[in-house]
């Protein structure tokens, strides 16, 4: 099988891995080249290691995989601690919409009573006036309609 032919349906990429350079096909050239970008930072990093320059090929490739094993563990420990605290946080945000519905709930019962209270006011308002204004007409004769009772002198 030819090494250079590309897969159908998907780009073929130069890449520089290591000094050398790489054809590698894949969906997206710019996702290719991220990680060979990634692959040559932990290249470099894995030959800052005492002793390397005295690894054999082996070795060093060993060296390779279990540091990008120790990233690829510690990204996914860390995506499940994200996973666990986003789950908190949507449990959180549950309770936080469950007691607003209920505290609009009572809200609304408030004002729906503060309606009638006010409407009761208003009423006592209106009735205390009413006596209020017949206790000023009442100075003599009665007026009509009124609940006070005069009584007129026969001469």
């Amino acid at each position: 099988m030819d090494e250079k032919r590309p897969i159908k349906g998907q780009d073929t990429t130069e890449v520089l891995i290591n000094g050398k350079v790489y054809s590698l096909s894949g969906a997206d050239g710019a996702y290719i080249q991220k990680v060979a970008a990634f692959i040559n930072r932990k290249l470099a990093e894995v030959r800052t290691v005492q002793g390397y320059n005295h690894m054999s090929d082996e070795y060093r490739t060993l060296l390779l995989e279990l540091n990008l094993c120790d990233e690829y563990f510690r990204a996914m420990d860390e995506m499940e601690k994200m996973r666990s605290s986003m789950e908190d946080m949507e449990r959180e945000l549950y309770s936080v919409k469950h007691d607003i519905v209920g505290t609009k709930l009572k809200l609304e019962a408030s004002l729906k009573q503060q309606e009638v209270l006010e409407g009761r006011c208003e009423e006592w308002h209106r009735k205390y006036e009413e006596l209020r204004s017949g206790e000023e007409n009442a100075g003599g004769e009665s007026p009509e309609g009124s609940s006070i009772i005069a009584i007129k002198n026969k001469a």
